[in-house]
Formats: C-alpha cells, structure tokens, sequence
C-alpha cells in the first residue's frame, strides 16, 4: 500500500456535510427561526459559509502531504527527469543527385506525427554522416560449401540470416555488394562507410565485464575487412567497431581507399551484374552459433528524441540574490546546458550546476532543475551573484545552446520516423524511414512513486549493500524491473563466487521480450558503480527469456465462436507470460516456476470455456510436459511462445466424466 494512504485527513467533512450540521443546529441555537426553504436569506448564508469552511478544510488536509514532500525534498529525493527515445534513421539519397555523397549535419531534425495530435515528435541525428549515392544491393555469406544469397531475405527485415553460415569457422566471409544507381555511376567515393548491423540477439559472444572495468567489453571474435581491387583483397581501415565483431547491434566504420580501387566485379551467386565488394572475414571465431543478422544499412544514423535550441535570451540580472530565471523549453537534457553572462560587453560562460552547496562565493556557477528549466543563481555565499548590466538589462543572461525533450510519447513505431523538418539537398524524403520502433523513451516520475521509493532510499541512503539497494537504485537509474542474484557470475553459470552481484534489469518497453539496450545498460552500470562497496564485484546484465508454449484442449460451451475463444486464450496466455505485466500483474517472477493448474485456471477464466481437458506445456526446443510445472533458472524470466488450442463442442456422454 502506498504511503500516500497513510497520510491522514484532518477533516473528512464535505460541503453536503457541513450544511447538513448547520441545518441540524437551528433547532438547538434558534428555535424561532421556522423558514427553512431555498430562498430564506440564512439558508444562503450557510450555503455560502459552508463552501467556504470546505475550502478550508480542503486546505488543512494537504498540510501532511505538503509536509511530507517538503520532507523528501529536504533528504535529497527528486523526481527522476524524462528520458528521450532513441532509434536509428536511415536517409535515402536520390539516384539522379548530381554529387555521389550527401552530408547529413548533426541535429538535423526528422519527426513523426503524433498520434493524439499534440504535434510532432521531433528526434535529431547525434552525429555528423556521410550518406551515400551508391546503395548496398547485394548480401552474400560465404562458407566452405558455397555461397548464400540473403539479398531477399535482408530487404524487409523481417526474418534474419546467419552472418557466417550455420557453422562460423574461420574463412567464412560475409560479402556486401555495392552499385550506383545513377545513371552515370562514379567509382566508390573516398569517404567513411558507415554500416549498421541489427542483430536478432544483443551480446552473443560479448565477455561481460564488471561496472567500472576500464578496459570494456571484448569480443571472443576477430574480423578482418576487406575490399576487392580486381585482383585480390586488399585491407580497409577500421575506424570504429560498435558490434565487437558483428556479436552486437551497432555500427561498424570503415575507412574506403582512393576512388577507383574499389574494383567492379561478378561475385559469387550474384552474377546478374558488377558491383563493388567489401567483406568482413571471420579470422578467429569464439561462437558457438553464427551472429544473426536481421538487417545491414548503409546511410543509417542515431537519432534522440530531443532539440537543440540556440542563443535564446534568458533574462537580465538585477544584481540581487538568489535571482531565478527560467528557459522556454523542458525538459533539459542534463548536461547540455550553455550560459554565458553578460556583466559587461564580453559574455563569460559560467558553470552548470545541480545545485550551489559546493560552491564559493567567487565560483560562477548556476544550479538548474532539468524538469521545470529553472535557472538559479548564488547569493554571494555559495554562488556568485550575476552583476546587473545596465546596457542589458533585459537579455544579459543568454542560453547560447541547450537541448530538451523526453517521454514516453517518443516511443514511435517502426516506419514513422519519416519527415525531415529541413530540406537538405540530395536527400530523398520519400526513403527516410526508421527500419525499427524507437525505444527507450520515459515521462518524469510522478509524486506517487517518488513517495513510494522514498522509505527505501532512506534505508539504503544512496548506497547498494544488500541485494535489495542494488535493486532499488537500478529501478530509479531507468529499469523498470530489476532482480540482484547474489553470487552469481555471467562467466561462471551455477557456480558461486564470494563478493560478486549480478543485476538483471528489464526495461520499460514493448514487445514479448523486454531487452535493455547498451546505453541503458551503461547507464545503470554507472549509477550502482558510483554505490557499491569497494569490495563488490558488480554486473548488470539483459534478463534471460525461455520462450513457453502452451497446447490445450478446450471444450466449449455450445453456440460460442471458436475463433473468439482461441483469440481470448492467447491474448490471456500473453498477458500471463509477460515479464512486465504477467504473474500476477506486476510481472512475471524471476525464476518463478509455470504451474500447470495456474495455466489451466486462466484458461477456465475465459468466457465461452466450458472445461479444459489435457494441457502440455514445453519450453522453446525441449519436448512437452502434461500436467506438471516447468521450473526457471533463477534470475529466468518467460516469454510467450506461439500457443496452440484443440477446441470442440462437448460430445454427448462426456458431460458426466
């Protein structure tokens, strides 16, 4: 139960009571008052009193509660700020443009219209890219026994393929195949080739790391990237590898040689016509399994849910104390907040702040509250005070760059990213799209959950000693569930190791199968470093599914619609398997054990069942089991498989078995 239930109301009285009391107190204090009716003067008055005292009463009532927020915000407990979506744009380039490179600027600004109507969502690239004419045609995988063509199977990204064969050993190669649409084809441009790589599972040979680790995850594979010069392969310079060797989703940068040797050629089973070839060759290979690939893009950038918003005037010091201003946009991205102040006709950058308590009273530094865009000042003691600028008196404090947005709404499905707000030559608008839905999108924390964190981060005063703070901060760092295994190693499954702490955390997300991404995983990584004891070797890790299949045997009532019921089945197996809304409605347990007599209790709870016969249940891969349980790894969570039902009237005789 929320501690806002426990919060007392001083006076339960509403204005209906209170007029009533009055009414009932005529008799006792004034007997000879006998005109009770609507339009009696003093039934006005008590009326107008009693509305009156309920006013009052409303206000003496938020006295606990406004004593206890002021409590929260005096130890330190802050709504935790909106986090901005993110996704991955790729932007087209027109086959007949007249150069064979089109320079997207960073910030360049793409939106998707929103579906309540209250405008656009607006996302901006992260970083500088060099989109290309030339289009990537053609997929190939080589292996010891030929060639694969995944063309088709990469162009809608809807079922992946193995990067290296089923078998990844070494000498296996993946091939692009390039080609330039116009119809005056240039030689591959010198420029940074930019790949995106989307794999169907994140971390597949990722060693895992502990939080703080300088040195970072590492690859149990090795790629060497080639180019075809018409004679043999020749090495292309790596300048960033995001994919740790195709074993993650991420983007891979390569440095192209000059133009022209980048040779055409008839590759493989791709003879229809010449194309440029580059290809990732797998030297040493640490995989058990081939990386899934479920898509490869060129011209594809990160993208945020946020603006940047440039020398906006903020306001003018009076050279007073404690002086607070406010920007016109929120929330801020912390951290991305210029100021410069004006004393005289030199603006001076000062400091950016959370607050002023470590500051002197020459430091100029401004504390500001990323949710309201509040900009406050020192007042001579902690903080310098801005000097008033009698030249501006208006605009002396300037915001020359900052950045806002967040929420939930930015969480677009794929495809709607689609709209470039700035024109920017050579760009396609009909090929600008979002090959998969944004993600990571979150509102600020509402008073209800600040309150109901409040007594555990009292307890735990901002460090992670038991396997419950570890938990609780990894919620207010962005998880929407989170689970702390004591013991537990990624590299040693089953085996405890003294001083280790693992922490799965699930993500507030869409889907079946909830998985935190990188930056997500980072983020909390470095909230629980900054808390943990010296001592405690600490892991955050992406949860583990098994998928669960369910096969039923139904007996319907008769006259109900087969399809409604096999549709109401599924959708509540769904719901019960869910890792964030199954279980019990709060999620599926970690480790929680599937229970054969629950599953068939929420298929009895469907309308139109009259009885369930046999139920099988099996995990992903493994044979079925009839009416017993299948029991979790601790720290495992489920995700609903494809469930499968045999519905049928009851036949006569069978109503007595």
């Amino acid at each position: 139960m929320p501690l806002s239930d426990h919060i007392p109301r001083l006076d339960d009285r509403t204005y209906d009571d209170i007029v009533e009391e009055a009414l009932r107190r005529i008799q006792r204090y004034a007997p000879e008052w006998t005109d009770r009716n609507e339009s009696d003067p003093g039934i006005t008055l008590i009326q107008l009193f009693s509305w009156m005292t309920e006013m009052m009463v409303f206000r003496m009532n938020r006295i606990p509660e406004r004593n206890y927020l002021a409590f929260l915000e005096m130890v330190g407990i802050e709504l935790e700020p909106a986090r901005p979506a993110t996704s991955e744009v790729t932007f087209g380039v027109l086959p007949a443009y007249a150069e064979p490179i089109v320079d997207i600027p960073i910030a360049t600004q793409v939106a998707a219209q929103d579906a309540d109507d209250e405008g656009p969502i607006i996302f901006e690239t992260q970083r500088s890219l060099t989109a290309l004419r030339m289009t990537l045609e053609s997929v190939l995988v080589r292996i010891e026994t030929g060639d694969l063509d995944e063309s088709l199977v990469n162009a809608e990204a809807t079922v992946g393929f193995d990067a290296f064969g089923r078998r990844p050993v070494e000498g296996n190669a993946l091939y692009l195949g390039f080609r330039d649409p116009s119809s005056t084809p240039a030689p591959f441009p010198q420029v940074e080739l930019d790949l995106a790589f989307f794999l169907a599972g994140e971390e597949l040979a990722v060693e895992a790391e502990p939080c703080g680790s300088r040195r970072g995850p590492t690859a149990t594979t090795a790629l060497a990237w080639e180019y075809w010069n018409g004679r043999l392969w020749k090495p292309l310079a790596v300048r960033a590898d995001e994919t740790l060797g195709l074993t993650r989703s991420g983007h891979v940068r390569l440095g192209a040689p000059a133009p022209g040797e980048i040779a055409l050629a008839r590759m493989g089973s791709a003879t229809d016509r010449e194309r440029h070839w580059i290809r990732a060759r797998l030297e040493r290979s640490g995989l058990d399994a081939s990386p899934r690939i479920v898509a490869v893009r060129t011209n594809t950038v990160r993208v945020v849910q946020e603006q940047t918003i440039r020398d906006e005037i903020v306001a003018g010091s009076d050279g007073r104390p404690d002086q607070e201003w406010h920007l016109r946009n929120v929330p801020i991205v912390p951290g991305s907040l210029e100021l410069d102040v004006y004393e005289d006709e030199t603006a001076v950058r000062w400091s950016v702040r959370e607050d002023l308590l470590g500051s002197g009273p020459l430091d100029e530094h401004v504390a500001v509250d990323a949710a309201t865009g509040r900009i406050r000042a020192g007042d001579g003691r902690r903080g310098r005070i801005p000097s008033a600028n009698p030249r501006r008196p208006t605009s002396s404090i300037v915001a020359r760059s900052y950045r806002f947005g967040g929420g939930a709404r930015g969480n677009v499905g794929a495809g709607r990213l689609n709209a470039v707000l700035a024109s920017v030559p050579g760009v396609d608008p009909g090929r600008v799209t979002n090959l998969f839905a944004a993600h990571g999108g979150q509102d600020e924390e509402s008073i209800d959950d600040a309150v109901d964190r409040a007594p555990q981060f009292l307890k735990s005063r901002e460090r992670a000693v038991t396997a419950e703070d570890f938990e609780l901060l990894a919620r207010a760092a962005g998880a929407r569930r989170a689970k702390a295994l004591p013991f537990a190693h990624p590299k040693f499954p089953g085996i405890e190791v003294p001083g280790v702490i693992s922490v799965i955390v699930v993500p507030d997300v869409e889907g079946p199968a909830p998985l935190p991404g990188r930056d997500r995983l980072a983020r909390i990584c470095a909230h629980l470093d900054k808390r943990r004891l010296a001592t405690t070797e600490l892991f955050v890790v992406p949860p583990c599914y098994r998928k669960v299949h369910v096969h039923a045997e139904i007996i319907a009532e008769e006259g109900e619609d087969f399809a409604q019921i096999r549709s109401e089945a599924t959708r509540a197996l769904d719901t019960y398997f869910h890792p964030l809304t199954g279980g019990e409605g709060d999620g599926w347990p970690f480790g929680g054990a599937i229970r054969y007599g629950l599953v068939l209790h929420r298929l009895m709870r469907q309308s139109g069942v009259r009885r369930v016969g046999e139920v099988e249940l099996r995990f992903d891969g493994e044979d079925p089991v009839t009416c017993a349980d299948l029991l979790l790894a601790p720290g495992a969570l489920t995700e609903s498989g494809d469930h499968t039902f045999d519905i049928r009237y009851e036949a006569d005789g069978e109503a007595g078995r």
